[in-house]
């Protein structure tokens, strides 16, 4: 919220207008019904110094779930926005998972993955909106606000990520406190106009001396929403000990649109009880944030940053070297072969004695014998075999003649170990 609005508003009080007067003025300007009652009321407290509202009791969870349910049923249209990309995203994961055998299609599901990402923003941020003036936000007005907030909004959520990831870093309880204290700062954006840090102190200024209670008001409202989820994963796994429905790649597609649904509803419910929330707060004049506070907030951004760079270089320099050494064989990979090599003269033996003195056919058997698939090549006929298995620039071998011997070549089509060169 500009602090411009609110000097203005306090201007008009001071001049005699009434609050009708005022409020067809604000919204004339674009400024919904919900940033006027907030402005006004920091008006009024700017003039008498008190606060003008009884801060209310916060509602309680069941009331939470009811209002968001009740919300939903009447803005059907939000579920369908959402449902858009939340669908795409869970057909292209089931037909990579499906199809891991056409190359190409890695790529263009990379690409439509993006697209779906950026589609799913912006219709995140129409509900948000849409849900921040209580559903009264034409359709023109949505997309508008969309255009012109989606760098904000993408700033605002970047900045909450790297504040709530270095909180969990910085030994994990400061996380969810700092979780809990910027949860308002998407609604002080869109009502009050704020940018960035300043969205996310003010919202730390709403929850400050009530962390306790809103915390408490949060856990169970996610509990109550995470009940129908439990019983209904609890029916589905009933239905597949029975019918084993996950053995088919349809079955899978299926639950994860299922699942989609229900994490829709359910975002959905959660936006609009924290809206509630918001709505109970605006009213509250705190402190503002002190420079100490915004500092330790800016720290616990650069320490986010810090760890997040930290783990992707140690994951580049892990697969880096996961490649560098994948093709160089470890000792015991080669004592292993060594040893499971030598066996396979007895092996040969036996078979033989069983087969009329005949050979043809021991490869099979020889082949079973072996710990590794790659690099093997086996030769057989009535009167002789031989069997090599290849480790990096080594072959070893046996032959109808010889227990172990070393090469650096492969059998090709010979029944007889090959000389070194």
């Amino acid at each position: 919220m500009s602090p411009e609005l609110i000097v203005a508003i306090r201007e008009r009080l001071q001049s005699g207008q009434t609050k009708e007067e005022i409020k067809t003025a604000v919204l004339a300007l674009g400024h919904a019904d919900v940033v006027f009652e907030a402005a006004y009321t920091l008006a009024l407290h700017d003039m008498h110094g008190v606060s003008p509202v009884r801060e209310e009791s916060l509602p309680r969870a069941s009331e939470l779930v009811v209002g968001g349910w009740n919300f939903l049923r009447t803005h059907l249209n939000l579920v369908v926005l959402l449902l858009v990309p939340a669908f795409i995203s869970a057909i292209l994961q089931w037909t990579e998972q499906s199809y891991t055998s056409v190359h190409w299609l890695e790529k263009v599901s990379f690409g439509l993955n993006f697209v779906t990402a950026i589609l799913y923003l912006f219709c995140i941020m129409a509900v948000l909106y849409s849900i921040s003036t209580d559903g009264a936000a034409s359709q023109k007005s949505t997309l508008s606000w969309v255009g012109k907030h989606v760098y904000g909004f993408l700033w605002l959520n970047i900045l909450s990520a790297l504040l709530v990831w270095g909180g969990f870093v910085f030994f994990i309880v400061p996380g969810f406190i700092v979780l809990v204290m910027i949860c308002f700062g998407q609604y002080a954006f869109v009502l009050e106009e704020r940018r960035g840090m300043d969205a996310l102190l003010r919202s730390r200024e709403l929850v400050h001396g009530r962390f306790w209670q809103i915390s408490l008001v949060l856990g169970k409202f996610w509990l109550l929403l995470c009940v129908p989820l439990f019983l209904v994963g609890l029916v589905i796994v009933s239905f597949d000990i029975v019918w084993k429905f996950s053995d088919t790649s349809y079955a899978t597609l299926a639950g994860n649109l299922l699942l989609e649904v229900f994490m829709v509803f359910a975002n959905i419910i959660s936006m609009h009880a924290m809206f509630n929330i918001y709505r109970v707060l605006q009213g509250r004049v705190s402190a503002p944030a002190t420079a100490s506070i915004k500092v330790r907030y800016w720290f616990l951004v650069g320490f986010g940053i810090v760890m997040a760079v930290i783990i992707v270089m140690f994951l580049f320099l892990k697969n880096s070297a996961n490649s560098l050494y994948k093709d160089i064989p470890s000792v015991s990979d080669s004592t292993t072969i060594q040893n499971e090599i030598r066996a396979t003269s007895l092996s040969a033996r036996e078979y033989m004695l069983a087969h009329s003195q005949s050979y043809e056919g021991v490869c099979e058997v020889l082949s079973s014998t072996l710990s590794t698939t790659e690099g093997v090549t086996c030769n057989d006929n009535e009167k002789e075999w031989a069997i090599s298995a290849k480790i990096g620039d080594e072959a070893w071998c046996a032959d109808t003649q010889t227990t172990l011997k070393k090469t650096q070549t492969d059998l090709g089509d010979s029944t007889k170990c090959l000389q070194l060169p």
